[in-house]
């Protein structure tokens, strides 16, 4: 056994890993017996009490050396620092405590810690009269210090172990709150605009009857002036829906290998009009190159980079190509435009921003750039932007890719249907809103088609049965009447006619998950409000 100063220097080191009462008390008592060969040792505190030795397993022995400790501890007087130390119990009688005679105690020496701690003392006992030596003595209040000091640290640290999971109670709950308060705000928006959609598919459909009508010049104009709005309406709520689902990380992508010359193709015939009416060249050049991307997720970002360098450049030109440098293929979409200054190149991905230049342009709300930097980010797709101001701008996505090639980006799982078309095609019209059910039937009146219109399943099986003829087409809103479901409906309707008759679903909702879920049914999915000439082009494709 070493010196009494190397047994407190190791229990110190010790102590100074304890974080706990009971380790603390189980290396107190440890070290005690080190210092004095008692026959039992006791570190009580706050009526908790740890023993050790001959005596440690008599049931009664803890509750003893408890009321022995506070026994001592109450009669101390003044003397707070005081050991108290009973040579002999019976020739001592200082204390009338007649419990530790039953158990043939004859010496015992108890330890107060110190005032932090006023009921918590370390006691030895013996079976025999003792007198501790001095230096003993002292080796025990030097060890009751050490201990003294552990338990403030425990304390502490228990206290401040209390104030984290307080503050993280309160931080779970705010974030509980938080995430229920954007639940409702997803809920609310995604309803908002279902409800907002449906009279702006109204109007949609009757602007594309009116052009129907031979307008005049003038009020051929007039009309592109509403369509123009509606489509800006539409571009908000679109913007406002995706940014909601981006930041509230409601969106996961699919990732997979797909062709972007497929998808360049494709842009390149949506936007090649528009190019065409500002009289700006738009060069998108083909590739045959494959990437490792979420095809809906990227579209989105290539047409948003793409509208906005057409939207903003005055005159000359916009071009996207690809490049590829070992596993990344960058897509550069530039422009001629008049450039972004280098102090608001980070400032323009910011939501709701807009240069000042760029203002004065009607259907722009700032937050084109903000999707495609979200998106960028969900996707791992760098984004970096070249321009200075008068020179044009230059953005470059970079796409995981290889140089395969894939066969299609069509997103559809399932092959249109073919059938034969006879003089008048017959369409069934699927829809709850009598305005826009009205306004689509007309529409398509006037392109010649046969409609049979129907706001629920029954009423749609018993036009079919009395035309006597099944319908080549089926356009469906998700939500009808009677709280039926479009494609239920569609397969109701496959089923009972034993007919795979192809359909476009119609709707007001845009969340990715049930487009993904409506495309296992339907052909074609179309959001609302749909420009008339687009509708009319989609039905085409099947009829």
């Amino acid at each position: 056994m070493g010196s009494a100063m190397d047994i407190l220097i190791d229990a110190v080191q010790k102590m100074s890993l304890a974080r706990d009462l009971n380790s603390t008390q189980k290396l107190v008592v440890h070290t005690a017996q080190k210092l004095v060969n008692a026959d039992t040792v006791s570190f009580v505190v706050a009526d908790k009490a740890f023993v050790y030795g001959h005596l440690a397993d008599v049931p009664a022995f803890e509750k003893i050396a408890t009321s022995v400790t506070s026994n001592c501890i109450s009669n101390r007087g003044n003397d707070s620092a005081s050991l108290i130390c009973i040579e002999d119990t019976q020739r001592d009688n200082r204390f009338t405590e007649s419990l530790y005679e039953k158990m043939d105690i004859r010496a015992f020496v108890i330890c107060p810690l110190g005032d932090s701690h006023p009921n918590a003392a370390i006691g030895l006992y013996w079976t025999t009269p003792y007198a501790p030596t001095q230096a003993q003595m002292q080796s025990l209040q030097l060890l009751a210090c050490a201990a003294l000091a552990n338990l403030d640290n425990i304390d502490l640290v228990n206290e401040l172990n209390n104030k984290v999971m307080e503050r993280t109670s309160s931080l779970l709950e705010a974030q509980q709150e938080a995430e229920k308060a954007n639940k409702f705000k997803s809920r609310f928006l995604s309803a908002a605009s279902h409800d907002l959609r449906q009279p702006l598919q109204y109007l949609n459909a009757q602007c594309g009857i009116l052009k129907r009508q031979q307008p005049s010049a003038e009020q051929l104009a007039s009309l592109n002036k509403m369509l123009a709005s509606i489509a800006g309406m539409n571009g908000l709520l679109d913007a406002l829906l995706n940014l909601n689902q981006l930041e509230s990380g409601q969106l996961n992508p699919e990732l997979q290998d797909l062709n972007l010359g497929t998808l360049l193709s494709e842009l390149r015939n949506e936007f090649a009009e528009i190019a065409e009416n500002k009289g700006l060249g738009l060069n998108i050049h083909e590739t045959t190159l494959t990437v490792h991307s979420d095809p809906i997720l990227l579209r989105q970002m290539l047409r948003n980079l793409i509208g906005n360098a057409l939207k903003y450049t005055p005159q000359g030109h916009v071009g996207v190509r690809c490049e590829q440098s070992e596993d990344v293929v960058s897509i550069i979409i530039s422009d001629t435009g008049p450039g972004i200054p280098v102090n608001k190149q980070s400032e323009i991905f910011e939501p709701f921003f807009r240069l000042t230049q760029h203002r004065h342009h009607k259907g722009g709300f700032g937050m084109g750039l903000a999707i495609v930097k979200s998106l960028a980010e969900l996707l791992m797709h760098p984004i970096n932007i070249i321009s200075e101001e008068a020179s044009g701008t230059t953005f470059v996505i970079e796409v995981p890719g290889n140089a395969e090639t894939s066969n299609s980006l069509d997103i559809a799982a399932e092959e249109t249907v073919q059938i034969e078309n006879d003089n008048r095609p017959t369409i069934l019209y699927l829809e709850d809103d009598e305005d826009i059910l009205e306004a689509v039937q007309t529409l398509l009146d006037l392109e010649g088609y046969k409609v049979l219109s129907a706001e629920e399943s029954l009423e749609a099986v018993k036009l079919i049965k009395s035309e006597g003829a099944v319908p080549d087409l089926v356009i469906t809103d998700n939500r009808l009447a009677n709280g039926d479901n479009g494609l239920d409906v569609v397969a109701q309707i496959r089923s009972e006619f034993n007919n795979s008759i192809p359909a476009i679903m119609l709707t007001g909702y845009t969340e990715k998950s049930l487009h993904v879920k409506a495309l296992e049914t339907v052909q074609k999915v179309l959001c609302k409000p749909v420009d008339a000439d687009v509708l009319i082009k989609e039905v085409r494709h099947f009829v």
